[in-house]
């Protein structure tokens, strides 16, 4: 009796092991301005949601909702390097992504190429105070863009192609990528290409262009906060 009970109550304590970490073992996706987060196994994108399932049910999240995803089995080197890139420090932000590339087996597919994204993006944003780096930060992106052209990160990524581009002086290639990002399905994606595109013909001293610019997304009605930050954006640009 005592065996069977022993038997027993062992594959309990397995079976309550396994149950926890089958829970535990998720990808989470953190929401624009706060709230709850939303754990799942993200098995799936494109470039206007993020397909994350929980339990029987699969949901679709608008990119233009998430505010950041951590992936199941992430090394802490990876979120390190997203935290120090969130805060400014892009330098020890890409030392970090270089550190963790000897933990990448450990990640799903769909993680390993958020994480190609993530240094290209960290590149990007170096670049933007080191133009000797730019051509490289470029490439990257377009790389990107060239092997990911439906990844959720599409539309994100030509916000920082047009800055880049802006930067070097080439305006065609800025204005396409600007373009790009406004072919966004969301109005706050939108809001912010015209206001990148006026930011750039304000370093670019075309005033009155970039005023226009500006004005446009200011007068526009807003129904969600992230529209409404984009406006106030645009305000601050007019000021």
């Amino acid at each position: 009796m005592m065996k069977l009970f022993s038997t027993s109550l062992l594959a309990l304590i397995v079976a309550i092991a396994a149950s926890v970490s089958t829970v535990e073992a998720v990808d989470a996706i953190y929401f624009e301005g706060g709230g709850s987060t939303l754990r799942g196994n993200i098995n799936g994108f494109t470039k206007d949601v993020v397909k994350i399932q929980q339990g029987a049910n699969e949901r679709e999240i608008p990119i233009n909702t998430i505010r950041a995803i951590n992936w199941d089995n992430e090394s802490r080197d990876l979120k390190n390097a997203r935290t120090q890139e969130q805060t400014g420090n892009v330098t020890e932000a890409l030392k970090l992504y270089e550190s963790a590339k000897d933990d990448l087996g450990s990640l799903s597919s769909n993680a390993q190429s958020d994480f190609q994204y993530l240094i290209a993006r960290a590149q990007a944003r170096a670049a933007m105070g080191d133009s000797s780096i730019i051509d490289t930060a470029i490439k990257a992106l377009e790389d990107f863009k060239a092997a990911n052209r439906n990844h959720f990160r599409y539309y994100e990524l030509h916000k920082y192609l047009g800055n880049l581009y802006s930067a070097k002086g080439d305006t065609a290639n800025a204005t396409a990528s600007f373009n790009e990002l406004k072919s966004a399905p969301y109005k706050d994606y939108q809001m912010a290409a015209k206001i990148l595109a006026a930011d750039a013909l304000l370093k670019n001293g075309k005033l009155e262009q970039a005023q226009q610019e500006y004005q446009a997304v200011a007068n526009l009605n807003t129904e969600t906060p992230q529209e409404t930050a984009r406006k106030n954006e645009a305000r601050l640009g007019l000021a």
